[in-house]
């Protein structure tokens, strides 16, 4: 049985993805996937899993229910990997791999966010309501697994490029947390390198020093 850990998703799954990708491999890789494959079946029976499976998203009802759905979709992209690259499962890899759009359920396309939704109805101003440790700028651009379909949700590259700038210059988006490290790196996929070269070197010299 693989440990879950106190967050949201699975993130011993693509732990184990990663590394056996990158050459590490000194365990048996059809137990790991029957680890992982497990692990998300262990989910199921949890409400909020279960919901997501079944409906395509966490419902509002949960506390942290964009931060759960957005994070199990990585997941599921993670284990699509694993079964078709590494297993050969192409059905199962496929399964994995169309769960893994299930962000673009949460996608409000009036506010260009990722909102707590229930049905048909959207909370538009959720404060921190549906996220863990972070809001709807931060979990609105964490689909790390496929950032070229974020950026065409939020309107193509120049839309997307002026509004995450926009929002950095803002500090709407606040780089206290691993969940938002990745996103100054988002311009790069959207044609505007010279961003993320601008913003990296902004957060490196802003947040981080070589002290204690």
């Amino acid at each position: 049985e693989l440990p879950k850990g106190p967050m949201t998703g699975n993130h011993v799954i693509p732990i184990i993805v990663d590394s056996y990708l990158k050459g590490i491999r000194g365990f048996d890789s059809a137990l790991a996937y029957r680890a992982m494959n497990s692990a998300l079946i262990s989910a199921s029976e949890t409400p909020d899993f279960s919901a997501y499976k079944k409906q395509g998203y966490v419902p509002s009802r949960y506390s942290e229910s964009v931060t759960q759905t957005v994070e199990y979709a990585y997941n599921d992209w993670t284990l699509a990997q694993f079964a078709s690259r590494v297993m050969n499962r192409e059905t199962e890899s496929k399964a994995f791999l169309e769960r893994s759009f299930n962000y673009r359920n949460l996608f409000h396309s009036p506010t260009i966010f990722l909102l707590p939704r229930n049905e048909n109805e959207f909370l538009l101003e959720p404060g921190n309501r549906g996220f863990k440790e972070g809001d709807k700028w931060s979990y609105s651009m964490f689909v790390p697994h496929n950032p070229r379909d974020l950026i065409n949700l939020m309107g193509g590259d120049e839309d997307f490029a002026t509004k995450l700038d926009s929002a950095l210059a803002r500090q709407y988006i606040v780089f206290d947390n691993e969940p938002v490290l990745h996103v100054p790196y988002l311009f790069n996929y959207s044609n505007h390198p010279n961003l993320t070269q601008k913003w990296v070197r902004h957060i490196m010299s802003s947040h981080y020093n070589s002290a204690p």
